[in-house]
């Protein structure tokens, strides 16, 4: 049986990730996320091991102690991450999409686990503050700031994805670019 693979998708809020990721894995065979983990309340809708895996903080300690986070970080009070065994499907052939922030993809880099990093950005930037004002995010200017940072990161990534365009095409042509990339790894 073949061995699946790890794929990250890195870029800043407002980029397509989430969207272009729904797409993959609903449009790929053999494709799942890898669940991240958390100390924070299960909301109403959300499903334990599907959605998130909800840790006690001292759960999400012990992973830690024992080296079972590959990347996790205290937000608000409350421990976010991604475990090892997020990476378990692999070994059943799977492969695995994690959409990761800046530091963890720092962090996961630096452990050398055998990936491949994709940067998920429109080349304008405009582009990003418009999708953000659309979703009518709280903290605009200071996600915007956060932008050269992820830009600096771009020679530290296999692949370039540029998510210009606003339609439903706009992302089925960078999904599917994509999974072109991943089906020839």
């Amino acid at each position: 049986m073949r061995k699946g693979k790890i794929f990250f998708f890195i870029g800043p809020s407002g980029a397509g990730k989430t969207v272009i990721s729904e797409y993959i894995l609903k449009n790929r065979k053999n494709t799942v996320p890898a669940i991240s983990s958390t100390t924070r309340e299960k909301r109403p809708n959300e499903i334990n091991g599907k959605d998130m895996n909800f840790l006690t903080k001292e759960e999400f300690k012990e992973a830690i102690k024992l080296n079972k986070m590959v990347e996790y970080a205290e937000v608000f009070g409350n421990y976010y991450g991604t475990s090892i065994d997020s990476f378990n499907p692999i070994k059943k052939g799977k492969d695995v999409i994690k959409i990761i922030e800046i530091q963890g993809a720092k962090t996961i880099k630096k452990k050398e686990i055998k990936a491949t990093y994709f940067f998920l950005c429109p080349i304008n930037l405009e582009t990003l503050k418009e999708r953000l004002e659309k979703r009518k995010d709280k903290d605009i200017e200071l996600r915007m700031s956060q932008v050269q940072e992820f830009l600096n990161f771009k020679k530290e990534v296999d692949y370039i994805i540029n998510t210009d365009g606003k339609t439903e095409k706009d992302i089925e042509r960078c999904a599917l670019e994509i999974m072109k990339i991943m089906d020839n790894i």
